[in-house]
């Protein structure tokens, strides 16, 4: 059975959370995903999604492509960081993306230095 969602979107959808480092509270994470459609009913989707996270010294910029299977964001998805602020300034790398639920997700950074 698939799972169906509906989507109505008139601009972005945003959302914030906290990071953690090592299981403790480090900083935010802010971000929208931008994104422009009628009321669809949908299994599958491909939204652009860049994200600004506010970080202890800086800030990182990702950016990427993330997939609704099914009606539901699942697995580890990966995206790109694609530079920063701060002791950031410069940053490369990859954010993994594992969803846990529909509204939990474990982000994991690895930058190239």
């Amino acid at each position: 059975m698939r799972r169906v969602i509906w989507l109505a979107l008139v601009g972005a959808l945003v959302f914030g959370g906290v990071a953690f480092a090592n299981g403790r509270p480090n900083s935010s994470a802010h971000g929208h995903r931008a994104a422009h459609a009628r009321t669809i009913k949908l299994f599958a989707l491909t939204l652009q999604c860049p994200v600004t996270l506010s970080l202890n010294g800086g800030q990182l910029f990702t950016v990427g492509l993330i997939r609704i299977t099914n009606g539901a964001l699942t697995g580890t998805q990966t995206v790109a960081v694609t530079g920063g602020t701060g002791r950031f300034r410069g940053a490369q790398g990859e954010q993994a993306i594992e969803f846990l639920s529909p509204t939990e997700a474990n982000l994991t950074i690895t930058l190239k230095r």
